[in-house]
């Protein structure tokens, strides 16, 4: 359901990279950490408008990911605007 909602969002950057942090903090509350990862990753990829690495690594939510190798190397990853 939520991959139906991200590829609706396809063509709307904007709110591919919010809908992109939305279910990464929704799989992170589901226990599915590798796509909580692989939605940051994605996020990650473009240069971002909304959300900052700064902002993910602050998101409470994603406090699971900390000790995660690939959170900090998603973030170091990320484009500037």
């Amino acid at each position: 359901m939520i991959e139906e909602g991200l590829a609706r969002l396809q063509s709307d950057k904007f709110n591919l990279e919010t809908g992109r942090f939305n279910a990464a903090r929704v799989y992170v509350s589901l226990g599915r950490i590798d796509d909580a990862v692989a939605n940051l990753r994605e996020m990650m990829k473009e240069a971002t408008y909304n959300t900052s690495a700064d902002l993910v690594r602050l998101e409470a939510k994603f406090a699971p990911l900390k000790d995660d190798p690939r959170f900090e190397v998603i973030l170091k990853s990320a484009k500037p605007l």
